[in-house]
Parts: C-alpha cells; structure tokens; sequence
C-alpha cells in the first residue's frame, strides 16, 4: 500500500475534524484536530509516496513524524491502519476480541469489570455487560462511599439474576489500582472467584505478582505491568506504544503463553481486531467502542 495524501475533513459542527489518509488501495481516518501550528503542506511533503507493507513499516511514521506530539503520531498510524484490510497482519482472522467492560469506577481509581469466557458472540457479551452496567448503577447509586467487597457483594447478586437470562456466565474483575494490600486482594479473590485482576500490587513487586498467581493459577488472570523479562504473571495489560511494538510484543507474549488483555481506546478498534487480541478491556460507560466493532465483525462475516 502506497500512502499518497493526508486530508482534514471537517464535518458538521458537532463532529470532531477527521484526519485522512488516502493510499493506493482506499482511505482510512480517525477523528483528530490538526495543531494550528502544523502544516498539512509540510505534512504531506513528508508523507507522500511512503510503502506500508508490514508491521515493521509502521515505524516510517514513527521516525518521520519525531517532532510532531505523540497524539498526532498515533492517529496517523491508526487511520493508515483503517486504509489497511482486517486481515492485514493475520490472513485468517474471522473474530473481534472479546470484550471485558469496566462496570463501575471509582473516584480513587479502582475499577470493578465483567468478562464472560463462555458467551458464543461478541454482542451477546456485550449485552450482558451492559446490562450489568446499567443495573449496577441504578442499585450502587452510592458506590464511591462504599467498600470494594461491599460492591462486589451487590455485583454478585445482580450476577445471579442475570445470569438466569443467559446461556453464559458473567464474572467478576477487579483494578485494585495498587490500594489495597496483597492478602485482602487475596481474599477477595478466592470469595468472590474474580476472573481478573489487575494492579494488585501495592508495590508491584515480582513477588507479590508471582504469590498471587501460583493462589489463584486456576481460577484468576493475574494481570502483571508487562515487561519484556522476569514474567511472573500469567496475564498482562497492554495499552498502545505503536503498532509495530505492539505487533512484535503480542507475538512475543503469544508465544510464552502470556494472556493478553488491552487497554482499548477510540479510534482503536481496527488494531484490535487486526492483531488478533484476545481481550479487550472498554472503559465504563463506553458504547461507542462496542458499536465499532460490532461493525467489524459484521465486516469480517461478509468477507469469509
């Protein structure tokens, strides 16, 4: 693929700018507002004639955008991406992830979450997900005064109920946001059988991570900072550096038998989906997320 011109198309006043980018083979965009201290002049001077043809010419951008804010440098890799077809890195791919949603978040960071492993589709665990949701907040009214298994008790129990509508089930998972010492993390681990958490931690030490793991390798996805050596986890979270790194470091966590979740953000749905991540965790109150990538699957049926 041939990228040939970078457009900004404004459209109705409540929408944000678009940032386009025209190839050889179609166009991809993102919303972005171009810095009025940018030129699109300049820009396309740079950008024009560039060959993405793998992973690894994505870091063209990277190199020739330096000295242009990271932002900018990540809408431009992400809407040439959306130029690219679904099947780009992976040729067979015929699924989007599957979506664990953050339910409730509170105001000192801890995020409580839901994930089925079960659910046959993606918009059925979504459904589910959401109604969870928005029963949460119509029971929880008060969530932020109250205590983290005072809240997973009352998660349980609309669980329960929900549950009984579907032919899967929904669990539990926790961000401790590294507030809450190691044991009662533990605890609460085993009690309320979490599916996932994350940040555990007060200290993020190897330890900690390796403890909880070995406690809860049956039952838990003990979600581990990533880093490139001394994994002792069986989990991490990922969120967006480029597409590149995030393409070798996904085959690299593949290949250690890592579980990998990612920090989903808009606009990065088609990289989701592309690199074939198995999880994807969707901030709270976030449908738009969800309704993009019902549209890649639908993509994604038609073309198999």
């Amino acid at each position: 693929m041939i990228i040939t011109k970078l457009l900004f198309k404004k459209k109705l006043f409540f929408f944000h700018p678009m940032l386009t980018v025209l190839t050889d083979q179609g166009s991809g965009e993102i919303p972005f507002q171009l810095s009025a201290h940018s030129s699109l002049e300049e820009l396309n001077a740079k950008i024009s004639t560039m060959s993405i043809f793998s992973a690894e010419d994505f870091s063209k951008i990277t190199q020739i955008f330096s000295s242009q804010d990271r932002e900018f440098v990540r809408a431009l890799q992400l809407a040439t991406l959306n130029a690219l077809p679904l099947t780009f890195f992976y040729p067979t791919i015929k699924q989007v992830p599957r979506p664990m949603h953050v339910i409730l978040k509170k105001e000192n960071g801890i995020e409580f979450l839901a994930l089925s492993l079960d659910a046959a589709s993606f918009d059925k665990a979504t459904l589910a997900n959401e109604q969870l949701q928005k029963e949460s907040y119509r029971t929880l009214k008060n969530f932020n005064e109250l205590s983290e298994e005072t809240i997973l008790e009352e998660l349980s129990k609309i669980i329960s109920t929900l549950n009984l509508s579907f032919d899967f089930t929904i669990q539990l998972g926790v961000n401790f946001s590294k507030q809450t010492e190691l044991q009662k993390v533990l605890e609460l681990g085993k009690k309320y059988k979490l599916i996932y958490i994350e940040q555990a931690s007060v200290t993020d030490s190897q330890e900690d991570y390796a403890f909880l793991t070995e406690q809860l390798k049956t039952t838990t996805f003990v979600c581990q900072p990533y880093a490139p050596t001394h994994f002792v986890a069986n989990a991490t979270l990922l969120f967006f550096s480029s597409v590149q790194e995030l393409d070798l470091i996904t085959k690299t966590l593949k290949e250690k038998a890592v579980n990998i979740f990612y920090s989903l953000q808009e606009g990065e749905e088609t990289l989701a989906v592309a690199l074939a991540l198995p999880i994807i965790k969707i901030p709270v109150k976030n449908k738009t997320i969800a309704k993009k990538l019902g549209s890649l699957k639908n993509t994604l049926k038609k073309n198999s």
